[in-house]
Order: structure tokens, then C-alpha cells, then sequence
């Protein structure tokens, strides 16, 4: 309920405060044209959603200490609290790098692709490192079967893992509403996926906590402010932190082995991107009428919000369908 409310109370204030800044978005020049009329809509509220995430899960590990509780007292201490919170808040900070660079510049195109790679996949290897040396984890699962890979080879996989998912929910965050509702929907799927599985507590707890703070306020972007048409945007600053966070969670609590699924219609959307491109550049023709492939929807004359809420739908048939093959098969 506290981040519940405080995205309800204070969200409004946000976003007057990013138009007071002149904080708004560039739309793409070659992006469908039903899309200039969103020049201007404030960006950046990512860093809202972040941020009342970060404190309401410190808030809540202080209290935890404060009463001594012996399941949650150790929080500040446990990696599995820990190294989420500083994936998401380190891409938070690249975020909202590019989102500022887009704003000084008035262009949709902020920081460069290989300084974000890098910086991305230093943050994955990073997480991979600690992994290995705090909890001597190099364990892959594979649909329900765990590989364990050599030490440098699960830091590689770390660092291809939360590039990956971070960009992919970038590349989401297309349609009012998509990224925001897709991402809830995956975190509520972890949240199920967690309930049902034979890990310990400490490993568990952490992680739903995590989890359990982060859906209400993405509802609340969503369902109130990022809807169509939207109010605001989450922008870079958003998009790229939730994607470490779904990465993160993913990794550290071995969930990594459904996320062609549970994380499915990123996946998609990052395909559509790099078929595109290959395709262009070998042939000289596309694949699709525009990428990432919500667009090709939207120019086949699909409204956008028609697209978000069959693409919402197609995201949660997979999502249902890892929670169904980890829980029965």
C-alpha cells in the first residue's frame, strides 16, 4: 500500500515538476506519424518509479531490522536484496544519461550504442563477478535443468544477459502503456514462480519483496499516467533499469531458464530490431514495415492502444505458460 499511495499522490506532482524542468520527449522523425502529436509529453518518470521502488524497499528493510525478525533482519545483508537493487539503479543512472542527453541535444537519439553496451554489459559482468565470489554460483538453468558453467563463462553469460533484457525492454518502450503493463505482467509472473519453488527462504524473500513493491507503482504509471494518451513517459531511465531488474531477479534466483518465455515478447521485440537490420543490409529489403514490431502493427492500422492490449495478452499466454511447464511438467 505505501508505494501504492505515494504513486497515487505524488506522481501528479512529478510530472509538473518535469514540464516546470522542460523534460520532454523527442519523438523518432521516421516513426509513424500518428506519433508527433506526442512532441513535448513529458519523459522521464522512470525515475520515479525507481525511486520510490529503492526507498520503499529500504524503508522496509529498516523496519525489518528495527523488529529483528530472523527471516527478513538480514535484508541490507543478503546479495539477493542487494545486488538488484544496485543493477537497477546503476542502469537507472545510464537512463537517465541518455534521457538527458536527448533533452540537450532535442533529439530522440541521446547517449552513443557503444558507450551504453559497454557501460550495460560492465553492469551484467559486474553482477556475474559478485555471483561467482560471494556466492560461488554458476549454475544456468535450462528449462528446468541446471548447467553449471566455469567462472568466467557465467560472468560472460551475466553480462550478455542483463545487455540483453535492458535493451530489449528499451526497445519496448514504444506504445503508451506497453513497457509498463509487459513488465508488471513478468515481475507478477516471477512473483508466482518464486511462491512455487523449493529455493530457501533467504533467496525467496528478498526477491519477493523486491518484486512485490515494484508491481503497484508500475500499475499506477500504467494505468493512470502512461496510458493512451499519455501523460508521461518512463523513458530511458526507466526502460533500461527495469530490464537489469528483470535480468537480475532472473539470474539470482534461477528463473534464468524461462525467460524466453516470462520475458518473451521482449525477446520478440529485440528479434524484430535485429531482422530488420540484417535483412536491410544483406538484401536491401525489410522484413517489416517498420521495427521494433509494434510499429509494423500500428501501420497495418491497428490503433496502438488495440496493439498494447493484444500484445499484453500474447505476453501473458507465455508468461502462463512458464509458470504452467515449472509448476506441472
Amino acid at each position: 500500500m505505501i508505494p501504492l499511495l505515494v504513486s497515487l499522490f505524488f506522481f501528479p506532482w512529478f510530472i509538473r515538476y518535469l514540464k516546470s524542468l522542460n523534460v520532454k520527449q523527442f519523438i523518432r522523425e521516421d516513426g509513424p506519424e500518428s506519433h508527433h502529436v506526442k512532441k513535448g509529453t513529458p519523459t522521464g518518470g522512470g525515475m520515479f518509479i525507481i525511486g520510490v521502488w529503492a526507498l520503499s524497499a529500504n524503508l522496509f528493510a529498516y523496519l525489518f531490522n528495527m523488529v529483528n525478525h530472523p527471516d527478513y533482519s538480514a535484508l541490507w545483508r543478503s546479495p539477493y536484496f542487494v545486488l538488484p537493487m544496485v543493477v537497477t539503479l546503476a542502469l537507472m543512472g545510464l537512463g537517465m544519461w541518455d534521457d538527458l542527453a536527448k533533452v540537450m541535444k532535442k533529439h530522440n537519439k541521446g547517449v552513443g550504442a557503444l558507450p551504453k553496451l559497454a557501460y550495460q554489459a560492465l553492469v551484467g559482468a559486474i553482477l556475474g563477478v559478485f555471483m561467482v565470489m560471494t556466492l560461488g554460483d554458476t549454475h544456468v538453468n535450462v528449462f528446468g535443468n541446471m548447467i553449471t558453467l566455469p567462472a568466467w563463462g557465467y560472468i560472460a553469460y551475466a553480462s550478455f544477459s542483463i545487455t540483453a533484457l535492458s535493451n530489449a525492454v528499451n526497445l519496448t518502450d514504444g506504445l503508451d502503456g506497453l513497457a509498463g503493463s509487459t513488465t508488471a505482467i513478468t515481475i507478477a509472473t516471477f512473483i508466482l514462480l518464486l511462491l512455487t519453488s523449493t529455493m530457501g527462504g533467504m533467496v525467496v524473500i528478498p526477491s519477493l519483496l523486491l518484486c512485490g513493491l515494484l508491481i503497484p507503482i508500475l500499475l499506477v504509471f500504467t494505468g493512470m499516467f502512461n496510458k493512451y494518451p499519455a501523460k508521461v513517459f518512463m523513458g530511458d531511465s526507466g526502460s533500461l533499469a527495469l530490464g537489469g531488474f528483470i535480468g537480475a531477479i532472473g539470474l539470482l534466483t534461477h528463473q534464468d531458464g524461462w525467460l524466453l518465455l516470462t520475458a518473451g515478447l521482449f525477446a520478440l521485440e529485440a528479434l524484430s530490431v535485429v531482422l530488420q537490420v540484417a535483412s536491410y543490409k544483406l538484401t536491401g529489403t525489410r522484413l517489416f514495415r517498420m521495427a521494433p514490431i509494434h510499429h509494423h502493427f500500428e501501420l497495418t492500422g491497428l490503433h496502438e492502444s488495440v496493439v498494447v492490449d493484444r500484445f499484453c495478452i500474447f505476453h501473458a499466454i507465455l508468461c502462463t505458460t512458464a509458470f504452467c511447464l515449472q509448476r506441472f511438467v
